[in-house]
């Protein structure tokens, strides 16, 4: 059975158990006391430096970050991954593509885990700004070829009967250009805009902020 987490038990003032657990974790030659007073020492800064809602709120760095957390998080929604994510197979259903929408939910699914995987390569040496605009721009344009052509079968079916292709190719680079810059970015920031003593609070807010976006989208 899978027990909870070192920290966990050490914050519960659980020591002994946490020594088993960690003892489990790295096997049972493992000596743990060095690595128990470690994490006992970490909790006990953390606990010294917990401020209050109000405080974090009083500080205009924290404010800042807020605003610019929040902002990203905003348009990381309002983008339409998830409006892609959840209704690919109905979005080349209709876009009549000759390619089975199954067989094209699969695609978008293969590039998203390796546009993701790239980005964790590339992340810190092209920095988060240039991977934002870039992101931004191509989602956009993308959004907006698939606008055109979904305009254009609206209109008459044969303008678009030789071009079944844009449907997928939109999607797919897209997705690609989401996984790359607005998909990761914003919770990276989230760990690096904050003090120490207010990041858990700031991750709380902009995580619950994020979801609702997400369930009012």
């Amino acid at each position: 059975m899978l027990s909870e987490s070192p920290t966990y038990l050490v914050m519960k003032d659980r020591s002994e158990r946490a020594t088993s657990a960690l003892r489990w974790l790295r096997g049972q030659q493992y000596d743990p006391t060095e690595e128990v007073a470690e994490l006992q020492n970490d909790i006990e800064e953390r606990k010294a430096q917990q401020v209050t809602f109000a405080q974090a709120m009083s500080r205009k760095t924290t404010l800042r970050g807020l605003i610019i957390s929040l902002g990203l998080m905003f348009f990381q929604q309002v983008s339409g991954i998830n409006a892609v994510i959840f209704y690919t197979n109905d979005i080349f259903g209709a876009a009549d593509t000759g390619i089975s929408p199954a067989l094209a939910t699969i695609i978008i699914g293969i590039v998203q885990v390796i546009a993701t995987f790239v980005a964790t390569m590339i992340v810190d040496r092209a920095g988060r700004r240039i991977l934002l605009l870039i992101s931004d721009s191509v989602m956009a344009l993308c959004t907006l070829v698939l606008g055109i052509y979904f305009y254009l079968q609206d209109l008459d079916k044969s303008h678009v009967a030789n071009i079944g292709f844009i449907p997928i190719l939109a999607l797919v680079v897209f997705i690609a250009s989401f996984s790359l810059g607005f998909g990761p970015a914003p919770w990276i920031l989230v760990g690096e805009l904050f003090a120490p003593d207010v990041k858990g609070l700031a991750a709380s807010l902009n995580g619950t902020f994020n979801w609702l976006l997400g369930k009012e989208l």
